[in-house]
């Protein structure tokens, strides 16, 4: 339950916190599921349209440089990362709890569970230091390449916001006998309009996209699946040790050895001596009884 927590703690911090700048509303305001409280932040189409002006090559005038996107999605998603890394570095330390308090309740040899931590140490870190690999391919993945979806979401989240922006353009310069008054924008305004509803639409999709990817594959898979910390000691993993590390993990250390070596000689000689003991006793009895027979007679 307690990974439960943490992967709807971590959903939760990437949408309010995972965005650079945030997305308007249809109406100029900003829009709701991307509001953060106590923030006094840049106007993202202020933003934008610095972007646009400083990325202008030789396409027509309102055309957007192919590469001008995904560098605003770089810049927009640069606190998934740290978001993303604390939230792998939560679920680690939850597990290690865990896996300590098995061990405390399992194991009561103080001895047997400092070795068999040591050995397991080392897998679980790698598991770990997988985990932080796939994170930087998902990253990367996502931040690095080309914007890609097969999503429908987009397309129709995209129409939606035209359809409605173009709504309420109309809307607000009047209509007039079944006609309506030239609603057009100028080349840059239609440029950085575009920009930001094809952003805001995408954002959401690989948004969604890397939480449910990191939650699942990174946590779930590296980190709690079959080949995780959390599954490492199994009878698989103790049939799989070799006689020199389980006698490493479970065997007697050498003040121990010596200490039962020793005491085990000593009882060996007490019982040489007892035997000798008895021996001897009978020796000495036999003449006495012999003597007092003689004197019998």
């Amino acid at each position: 339950m307690h990974i439960r927590n943490l992967n709807d703690k971590f959903a939760e911090s990437i949408a309010r916190d995972g965005h650079t700048k945030i997305f308007q509303n249809l109406n100029g305001g900003r829009d709701e599921e991307y509001e953060r409280t106590g923030c006094a932040e840049d106007d993202i189409y202020d933003w934008i349209r610095k972007l646009y002006r400083d990325s202008r090559g030789a396409e027509l005038p309102g055309m957007v440089n192919p590469s001008v996107l995904g560098c605003m999605f770089q810049q927009q998603t640069v606190a998934w990362e740290p978001i993303a890394t604390k939230y792998i570095d939560k679920v680690a330390r939850a597990v290690d709890v865990f896996n300590q308090t098995i061990f405390d309740k399992l194991i009561g040899d103080e001895e047997v569970k400092d070795h068999l931590r040591a050995r397991l140490r080392q897998q679980n870190q790698e598991a770990v230091n997988r985990s932080a690999y796939e994170l930087a391919s998902l990253l990367q993945d996502e931040r690095g390449g080309i914007l890609q979806t097969v999503n429908n979401y987009f397309a129709e989240t995209l129409s939606n916001i035209r359809e409605e922006r173009t709504f309420q353009r109309l809307k607000a310069k009047g209509f007039r006998d079944g006609s309506y008054l030239s609603a057009t924008r100028g080349n840059e305004d239609q440029a950085v309009e575009n920009i930001h509803d094809t952003l805001k639409a995408y954002y959401k999709v690989a948004r969604k996209r890397f939480t449910d990817n990191v939650i699942l594959q990174e946590a779930e898979r590296r980190l709690l699946g079959v080949n995780g910390p959390v599954r490492t000691l199994s009878p698989e993993f103790i049939r799989n040790l070799e006689d020199s590390e389980l006698e490493h993990i479970a065997g007697e250390s050498y003040v121990t050895s010596t200490k039962r070596n020793d005491l085990a000689s000593k009882v060996d000689r007490f019982q040489k001596a007892l035997q000798i003991a008895k021996s001897a006793n009978i020796e000495v009895c036999s003449p006495r009884i012999r003597h007092d027979s003689s004197f019998n007679i």
